[in-house]
């Protein structure tokens, strides 16, 4: 799943270390929800599937359960934790809080190629909300803020 962004993140940045590297991928996967709230993740399998020694997946999850992005279940099963109801709430205060002055700016200095690109993603909102598909939603939602 996230192979091939460690592997594009490794070769941008050679210098950065195995875990910090896994560490962002995971985050990143975890923040557009590519790995759902509540997905358990198992060191050696991601060790395996990344082709990698279980310290690095280890570093980088101690990391991301200090960042409240994980939670450590029966003390050893990591889990990616669920959004609080308070969290969604201020996410959604704060969008609301932007969003308005951004879309003014935005259709200010918009060109002929955004605007297309705007039109498509709008389709793909109305498609998405067919089948209710929560990843492709969250990739939607990102490229079009």
């Amino acid at each position: 799943m996230i192979k091939s962004e460690l592997e594009q993140m490794l070769k941008e940045n050679p210098f950065i270390s195995m875990s910090d590297a896994i560490y962002e991928c995971l985050f990143n996967a975890i923040i557009y929800l590519k790995i759902p709230p509540d997905t358990k993740l198992s060191e050696s399998k991601l060790a395996e599937e990344l082709n990698v020694s279980r310290s690095p997946i280890k570093m980088a999850l101690t990391q991301l359960t200090q960042e409240n992005l994980i939670q450590k279940k029966d003390g050893k099963i990591s889990v990616v934790s669920p959004m609080a109801k308070r969290e969604s709430r201020m996410l959604y205060e704060a969008r609301m809080a932007i969003e308005g002055y951004a879309t003014f700016l935005a259709a200010d200095r918009i060109n002929e190629a955004q605007l297309k690109k705007m039109k498509k993603l709008v389709e793909e909102y109305q498609s998405i909300g067919k089948c209710l598909n929560v990843s492709r939603y969250a990739d939607c939602d990102h490229a079009f803020h």
